[in-house]
């Protein structure tokens, strides 16, 4: 395997990853009555946020 093709291959790993968390995150919010906030990515136990459409 290349090199390019190597470091394409961990940016998409990677990138996968974090997205997995960000699942996670959301998963634990909702799990414990808060509302998840997709623009700051943190759990909010005050106020509702729309989900957030897949781009």
């Amino acid at each position: 395997m290349n090199f390019n093709k190597s470091i394409m291959l961990i940016f998409i790993i990677l990138s996968g990853c974090s997205e997995i968390k960000l699942a996670d995150n959301v998963d634990v919010c909702l799990d414990q009555g808060g509302s998840f906030d997709y623009e700051n990515e943190r759990c909010d136990f005050k106020d509702n946020h729309p989900m957030k459409d897949k781009e």
